[in-house]
C-alpha cells in the first residue's frame, strides 16, 4: 500500500510471513539480515555434508586396507599349501619321505577348494 500524501514516508510492505516494513531502508535491512541467516544455514549444511563425506572416506579406506590385508593372507595361505605340493612334485628325494601320496592329494584338494571359495585361481 503506498502512501499518497505530500509527505510520503515510504511504502508499506508485507512479506509472506506477515512482517510489515515501512520504507525501503527497513526492507533492505531485513533482506540483508535474511541473507546472512541463509548464508549461515548453507555454511552449516555444507559443514555437515563435509563431515559425512570425510567419515565415509575413512570407512572406505579402512575397508580397502582390510581387503588388501585379506588378499595378502589368502595369498600367504595358498603359498603355504603350494610349498609341500611343489616339493613333492619336483621329486626332491630328501623331502618326499615327509609327505605321502595321500597327503599330496589332500593338499591339492584343500588348495583347489580354497581357490574356489575365494573366487578363482588367484595365481597373482
Amino acid at each position: 500500500i503506498g502512501v499518497t500524501n505530500e509527505k510520503a514516508v515510504g511504502i508499506l510492505y508485507i512479506d509472506d510471513r506477515g512482517y510489515r516494513y515501512i520504507g525501503l531502508d527497513d526492507l533492505q535491512k531485513f533482506m540483508e539480515e535474511e541473507n546472512e541467516e541463509l548464508k549461515k544455514q548453507l555454511s552449516n549444511s555444507h559443514q555437515i555434508k563435509m563431515k559425512r563425506l570425510q567419515q565415509k572416506n575413512r570407512e572406505l579406506k579402512k575397508q580397502l586396507s582390510n581387503s588388501h590385508q585379506m588378499k595378502n593372507q589368502q595369498k600367504e595361505f595358498m603359498e603355504y599349501l603350494e610349498e609341500p605340493i611343489k616339493i613333492i612334485t619336483e621329486g626332491n628325494p630328501t623331502n618326499i619321505s615327509e609327505y605321502t601320496s595321500a597327503k599330496l592329494d589332500t593338499l591339492k584338494e584343500v588348495l583347489q577348494k580354497y581357490k574356489e571359495i575365494i573366487g578363482g585361481n588367484n595365481d597373482q
